[in-house]
């Protein structure tokens, strides 16, 4: 376990599981969402969700 998480009581594994299922549910909301005609705002906001998702992914242990 990563030691300065571990200082806080946070498992990195579960962080890193937690982290993909969201990536997930934000991929899973894109699909619904671009088949509207209203999309892009919406789109926009997802897509930056999920990079910040990605983001966090990447400072996470594997």
């Amino acid at each position: 376990m990563d030691h300065g998480l571990a200082h806080f009581g946070m498992d990195p594994v579960a962080m890193h599981h937690d982290v993909l299922i969201e990536i997930g549910r934000v991929d899973m909301a894109l699909d619904e969402v671009r088949l509207r005609n209203d999309a892009e705002p919406e789109v926009a906001k997802l897509c930056a969700r999920r990079a910040k998702l990605e983001a966090v992914l990447g400072r996470l242990p594997a």
